[in-house]
Formats: C-alpha cells, sequence, structure tokens
C-alpha cells in the first residue's frame, strides 16, 4: 500500500473497483482509515475527508467519481453541491451500504 498526500493505494489487490476515485467523508479517523483501506484493496483511488469542509477542498483536486458519507442524505447533498459547483455528476452511497458490500464480499 502507498500513501500520497492523502490518496490510498494497493497495488496488489482485487481490482473491482479499479480507475474508480471515491472520496471518503467520515468523522471518526479510525473508521475512516478503515473504509479507505478497503476500498483501495479493491482497486480504488480514495482519499478521506474528516469534515465537509476538506471534503469541498480536496474535491477540486481529485474529482471523485463516487462520495461515500456516513449518512445517505449528507452524500447526496455532497454529490449535488459538486456537481453544481464543476458540473460533473458525482454518484452519493451511503456508508452503511458500503459496509454491507464489503461484508458480503467477505472483507469486513
Amino acid at each position: 500500500m502507498t500513501v500520497d498526500r492523502g490518496i490510498y493505494t494497493l497495488t496488489e489487490s482485487a481490482e473491482t473497483l479499479k480507475g474508480r476515485r471515491v472520496l471518503v467523508l467520515v468523522n471518526d479517523e479510525g473508521l475512516c482509515d478503515f473504509v479507505c483501506l478497503r476500498l483501495a484493496f479493491r482497486g480504488a483511488e480514495v482519499r478521506p475527508a474528516r469534515s465537509v469542509e476538506d471534503a469541498f477542498e480536496s474535491y477540486r483536486a481529485f474529482a471523485p467519481d463516487v462520495v461515500v458519507a456516513e449518512a445517505g442524505h449528507r452524500a447526496t447533498s455532497l454529490a449535488f453541491g459538486f456537481e453544481a459547483c464543476l458540473g460533473k455528476p458525482v454518484y452519493a452511497v451511503a456508508l452503511g451500504d458500503v459496509m454491507s458490500l464489503l461484508a458480503e464480499a467477505g472483507e469486513n
């Protein structure tokens, strides 16, 4: 695994998310790191954010395809905000849904 400026990537991984850029907004540092590592293990390029301000700050440079946030409405609100700022559609996913998918894949 490599971590460069807060971007997690794993080169030896199951690459089901290869090429996807994921912004993870979770306030709890340990949980955020766990989710970032699990998504990176699946091949995603992941950037953590600990607050909405962090998320908006890093959005322009990172340009994620997907936003994962603790609550579905929070993720959706961020995705709409990002799309309004840059005109690029962004998918929103609730953290609970991501955790369920990881558990089903036997990674939790």
